[in-house]
């Protein structure tokens, strides 16, 4: 597994047992973007 596969799923951990408000937040705070749909 790569380092940023690996940095990613700990983000991911560390927003499980969250409330929603702090989930959102945190989520919000990340430096990914969704993507836009290509047709």
């Amino acid at each position: 597994m790569s380092a940023n596969k690996a940095e990613r799923v700990i983000e991911i951990d560390q927003i499980c047992g969250r409330l929603y408000e702090e989930r959102r937040m945190r989520l919000e705070l990340m430096p990914y973007r969704v993507g836009y749909p290509i047709f």
